[in-house]
């Protein structure tokens, strides 16, 4: 078995507000779990792929990528996919 942690993309949140600059109802951004779910990865010496840094989907263009600022377009799908089986590769 290999471990490794996908973090989540750049997304809305649930009311539809930007993530980047509304926090959550427990008042937490999503790039604050992004970076927890990093620093967890460092310490247990597990990869982990950082998508909300890399993947490239924010604000300005998500309509590209997602159907609803959440779900991957077919576009994003293969966008997620790519950088998955690339991340896959180098690390393993």
């Amino acid at each position: 078995m290999r471990l490794f942690l996908i973090t989540p993309a750049w997304l809305l949140n649930g009311d539809g507000s930007d993530s980047d600059e509304f926090p959550n109802g427990a008042g937490i951004r999503l790039k604050d779990y992004v970076d927890a779910m990093i620093r967890v990865a460092q310490l247990n010496h597990v990869p982990c792929l950082d998508m909300w840094r890399g993947l490239g989907v924010n604000k300005v263009n998500y309509r590209t990528f997602t159907f609803d600022g959440t779900h991957p377009t077919e576009l994003g799908a293969r966008r997620r996919g790519d950088a998955i089986a690339s991340f896959i590769g180098a690390t393993f």
